[in-house]
């Protein structure tokens, strides 16, 4: 997966581009290919998170209120937002705020071994 960017914006949209065809050709040669693209959040995306010790997962928070999980595996899996589709499987956490316009939810990714006794 280390040919592979994940990207998040004021668009709504996570994105993953695949590099690996980029051998021997310039970045304005059209060269990178998009390989998965997600339409799941409502408003910006502001943090992307990678599973550690999986690179096939990414997690984004959005200012919708939502932490999603994206696995890279399975393909897109939300349908375009605001559509009349089902909801999204990949929710992982939902803040609601009636008080605030607009909520942040910011992701913190803590790496940590834990002691095994036997």
């Amino acid at each position: 997966m280390s040919s592979y960017v994940v990207s998040g914006a004021g668009d709504t949209e996570v994105r993953l581009f695949n590099l690996s065809r980029l051998s021997g050709r310039g970045l304005n040669d059209g060269a990178i290919t998009l390989s998965a693209q997600y339409q799941c959040h409502t408003r910006r995306v502001k943090e992307l998170a990678v599973e550690v010790g999986n690179p096939n997962v990414v997690w984004s928070a959005s200012e919708d209120g939502t932490l999603r999980q994206h696995d890279f595996r399975e393909g897109t899996s939300c349908p375009p937002a605001g559509s009349s589709h089902q909801e999204c499987r990949n929710v992982f956490v939902r803040l609601t705020l009636h008080d605030m316009d607009f909520p942040f939810l910011h992701l913190f990714v803590i790496d940590y071994i834990a002691d095994v006794v036997m």
